[in-house]
């Protein structure tokens, strides 16, 4: 899974695709209520992203 989004110039419909994995991918453990606050909170967004982002580090770093 890539951890940061690449999105090209000529933003197309693989770009869409993209950005709704990787939403998903950061989101599949959250409840309702908490994927609310993730879409209209920034400051939630940003505190999610960082532990999603974290815990892919910790994976990876256990694959060495």
């Amino acid at each position: 899974m890539k951890v940061k989004l690449k999105i090209s110039e000529d933003f197309t419909i693989d770009d869409i695709h993209a950005i709704r994995r990787y939403n998903y991918e950061v989101t599949k453990g959250l409840s309702v209520q908490d994927r609310i606050r993730y879409y209209n909170e920034p400051d939630f967004r940003r505190e999610v992203e960082a532990r999603y982002l974290k815990q892919q580090y910790c994976i990876v770093a256990e694959m060495k």
